[in-house]
């Protein structure tokens, strides 16, 4: 079976962390975060992946490359402007004769692809839908169903008590070929709002796939964060078996340093004499912490460098990130690429510097 990656998104939502890369990119657990999904696909005898990009596709190109370092074999397919999650489908359509599973390239989870296969050739249905189920449903398109699962109705963000489903598009499908003739070519077309009512209003037999697993939508600061410590906590299993230690490769940690909870550093980071951090802490490779930090819930990415009596509390700091002596970084913040920050600064908390 073949996947199909919508990994085209700018996260504009996550600016200014995707200035520089796209949202599939961005790094969990120092690694960018499709590495996640395709470490999922994997697992589930999954190998043949097609990617469908649209900005800053040579960030993803260039690291994946054919995808044969992961045992996998990766084809990619370029829009010249974005064309919605079934518009993006349907630009790869030549590609697709068989059964093949789609996958919003925004979204980490553990959901059991194979049981999900399963149950869409039990059902023998022309689309599944990945459901999920949420406590309050008036925010997202819900999705009923009858008693064996067959779609029945869509909704999109009903009042309170206009339905008693609480059960919402997880983001990923698995469809049969067909089902996509009708998706106008070169046109911008989503599933939610566009494919997946007609095909229920011509009488195609979709189903809805119930799981519980984890789940987030890694497009918000909040979820970003989130599923780092997630991660770290042991909240969400990595799907990869390529997980470093708590300490990359010539990574120095001073002996007069004191480290606490969950911390994970990448290679050739250096932490300085009576510097504290406080887990869940992340640290990409070659961050540099001089002396006498305080450094509690945040993550760094690449080549941060700070100097010495130096706070910084629940941020997030971006690759290349220049931090003077006696600076605060108040909680919440969110520091860019490439940003300096000169000495004896005080960076009020919820900051977003680019």
């Amino acid at each position: 079976m073949k996947a199909v990656i919508l990994a085209g998104g700018e996260g504009v939502r996550l600016r200014p962390l995707t200035l520089n890369m796209p949202k599939p990119m961005v790094p969990i657990f120092n690694a960018p975060f499709l590495e996640i999904m395709l470490a999922n696909l994997k697992n589930h005898s999954i190998n043949d992946v097609i990617m469908t990009l649209c900005y800053l596709p040579d960030r993803i190109q260039e690291y994946f490359g054919n995808g044969h370092s992961l045992d996998m074999n990766i084809e990619y397919v370029l829009e010249t402007s974005p064309l919605g999650t079934a518009g993006a489908v349907k630009n790869v359509e030549a590609a697709l004769d068989s059964t093949f599973i789609v996958l919003n390239g925004d979204i980490v989870t553990d959901l059991d692809i194979s049981k999900m296969i399963q149950f869409h050739k039990e059902k023998k249905a022309k689309a599944t839908i990945f459901l999920r189920e949420v406590d309050n449903p008036s925010s997202f398109g819900v999705v009923e169903t009858d008693l064996d699962g067959k779609v029945s109705k869509f909704l999109e963000k009903p009042e309170p008590g206009v339905t008693s489903s609480n059960w919402i598009n997880g983001g990923i499908y698995i469809l049969e070929p067909d089902t996509i003739n009708p998706i106008p070519s070169d046109t911008f077309y989503m599933f939610e709002k566009g494919l997946f009512p007609y095909l229920l209003e011509s009488g195609q037999s979709v189903y809805g796939f119930r799981q519980e697993p984890y789940w987030i939508d890694v497009g918000t600061y909040s979820n970003y964060i989130k599923v780092n410590m997630d991660i770290l906590d042991e909240n969400y299993r990595h799907p990869s078996d390529n997980i470093s230690s708590r300490y990359g490769e010539n990574t120095s940690i001073s002996p007069a340093s004191k480290i606490y909870g969950n911390v994970r550093f990448g290679d050739k980071c250096k932490v300085g004499s009576g510097t504290t951090i406080d887990g869940p802490s992340i640290f990409g490779n070659g961050c540099n912490l001089g002396d006498n930090c305080t450094i509690a819930g945040s993550i760094f990415w690449e080549s941060v460098d700070i100097g010495d009596n130096v706070s910084i509390t629940d941020s997030v700091i971006g690759n290349r990130v220049s931090i003077g002596y006696n600076v605060v970084v108040d909680s919440g913040c969110i520091i860019g690429d490439d940003v300096v920050i000169e000495n004896s600064q005080n960076i009020p908390s919820g900051s977003i510097l680019e």
